[in-house]
């Protein structure tokens, strides 16, 4: 979901029918694609590797791309380079300055695999991976 509140799926701009629609569309079906093709790859490796060693991927991850995301606030060739790996899948809020939604996803699922089970865990992942995107 939009947890920020600016623009989200639901804008009345999707709405329009034009080609910003068209556009924040397909912005849209690939955000969530690449939403559940995470999940699915977590879920596959939550299989082998073990919970406490996911869940400090999870925070490394977490940090190396909040690292990012604060490095290309600061250098134009980061920033070219963070919009050219990352720019299809951002949305404006995220292309301007906020951190994008993937940090959110890695954090709460970093935060949720060190201090629940690992069935609460995969529930969890399966439920932000799938039925997130889906109800979007």
């Amino acid at each position: 979901g939009d947890f920020g509140g600016r623009g989200g799926e639901h804008s009345p701009a999707l709405l329009d029918g034009g080609a910003g629609g068209r556009a924040k569309k397909s912005l849209h079906l690939r955000r969530r694609i690449q939403h559940a093709s995470t999940g699915l790859l977590f879920l596959l490796l939550d299989d082998h590797i073990p919970l406490w060693a996911g869940s400090i991927m999870l925070f490394v991850s977490s940090a190396f791309l909040y690292a990012f995301h604060l490095a290309r606030l600061k250098s134009d060739s980061v920033r070219a380079m963070y919009l050219r790996l990352f720019g299809p899948l951002l949305r404006p809020h995220e292309r301007a300055s906020s951190p994008p939604g993937a940090l959110y996803f890695l954090v709460g699922l970093a935060i949720t695999s060190a201090s629940c089970s690992e069935q609460a865990v995969r529930c969890a992942l399966a439920t932000l991976s799938f039925a997130d995107p889906a109800a979007a």
